[in-house]
């Protein structure tokens, strides 16, 4: 099976999975399953950024175009100050000054992978 390697290191969060056989296991393993950590954490990226996408959508098309906006300022809002608590209580030295958002920003991308 081709991406053995980083499933095998996977298992650890995926080794509950059940397959109905040991056949059909390795198939999706060998089709689907990501070769790289590079390539899940892409793929993860993907799925999140359809589902925001698609839920903007349907926001719009059920309340109001005019709703999406201050929903998704709201959202990235709150989404940055939650950041920002975790941050915090990592105990990383964030600076009390305008590279504070830059820290921010890029820890949150860091910690999301």
């Amino acid at each position: 099976m081709a991406g053995v390697t980083f499933y095998e290191e996977m298992k650890g969060f995926r080794g509950k999975d059940k397959y109905p056989n040991k056949e059909l296991e390795e198939y999706l393993v060998d089709k689907m399953f990501p070769k790289a950590a590079e390539e899940l954490v892409l793929k993860l990226s993907n799925v999140t950024a359809g589902f925001y996408g698609f839920t903007l959508t349907h926001i719009g098309q059920q309340c109001g175009w005019d709703k999406v906006d201050s929903i998704s300022k709201s959202l990235f809002r709150e989404l940055g100050q939650l950041k920002a608590i975790e941050a915090q209580e990592s105990g990383r030295d964030i600076p009390k000054d305008t590279r504070a958002l830059a820290v921010i920003s890029i820890s949150a991308v860091y910690t999301s992978m």
